[in-house]
């Protein structure tokens, strides 16, 4: 019985835990504002196949505008006249630390795929946000910030349906 005993505590310490992960992750839904910071839009980050993809997942319209008029018109492929609800805007992120890079973010409004990369910041309650033409940033970072988890955001992180 002795022997047992011995040989599970060799094992115990010759063969550690798998460390548990206390770093944030970008995957949840995120809200961007305008200047005045108001909301504009709710956005989901999810990981599929490896890689993180986002999507537009709540739209904050102005008065007089609604869904049907927001449409990916310069979109290609699939998603050419796609609704902006529910749009894969985000594809191919991948993760290092807190670093997202090496995917495109979709601009919807002129249908172009730019190089893109997100920071997070250590807490996870922040995404700084950048778009890349060429070696160039393209405009200024933008920073985007975690919407609590409940009810609607927990129905909003349902996985999206294959494209």
């Amino acid at each position: 019985m002795n022997i047992i005993r011995i040989v599970a505590s060799i094992c115990l310490i010759v063969w550690p835990f798998p460390a548990q992960s206390t770093q944030p992750t970008a995957e949840g839904v995120w809200q961007i504002a305008d200047d005045a910071g108001n909301p504009t839009g709710w956005f989901k980050i999810y990981m599929r196949d490896g890689v993180y993809e986002g999507q537009i997942v709540k739209i904050f319209f102005g008065r007089g505008e609604d869904a049907a008029s927001v449409l990916c018109r310069a979109c290609q492929g699939i998603q050419k006249d796609a609704p902006a609800l529910g749009l894969t805007f985000i594809i191919g992120m991948k993760k290092d630390g807190l670093l997202y890079e090496n995917g495109r973010i979709l601009n919807p409004l002129d249908g172009h795929l730019y190089r893109a990369r997100m920071l997070l910041n250590d807490d996870g309650t922040s995404l700084l946000v950048q778009v890349y033409l060429s070696a160039d940033r393209l405009g200024t970072p933008r920073t985007w910030t975690r919407v609590p988890d409940g009810p609607e955001t927990n129905q909003l992180m349902a996985m999206p349906a294959d494209r």
